[in-house]
């Protein structure tokens, strides 16, 4: 088992803190933010991962091009939230960003 934290940003000054968030060994970022929230995902085959399209009825919003995006302990991740395994400790950060 591993506890993490999850914080999700909204983008506009709202913010959600989950402190002992606890899930089994080799949980990955999706299984957390899935187990705080309430998540809209399209797998795509083609990539053979996960996309998240909104958080709590929050939805990626192309044509004013903001997104759902996540850090580990910080750290922008260079993989998919399905894809990237959790350990001990780690503080996952969901944010709505312009790009």
């Amino acid at each position: 088992m591993v506890q993490v934290s999850v914080i999700i940003d909204y983008g506009n000054g709202t913010s959600t803190t989950d402190s002992d968030v606890y899930l089994f060994t080799d949980a990955n970022v999706l299984d957390a933010l899935r187990a705080v929230a309430n998540v809209n995902a399209t797998y795509w085959e083609a990539y053979k991962s996960f996309f998240v399209d909104g958080i709590n009825d929050v939805f990626n919003d192309f044509a004013q091009s903001r997104f759902w995006v996540f850090s580990v302990n910080g750290e922008h991740a260079l993989v998919s939230a399905d894809q990237y395994i959790l350990e001990d400790g780690d503080e996952v950060e969901w944010t709505y960003e312009h790009y």
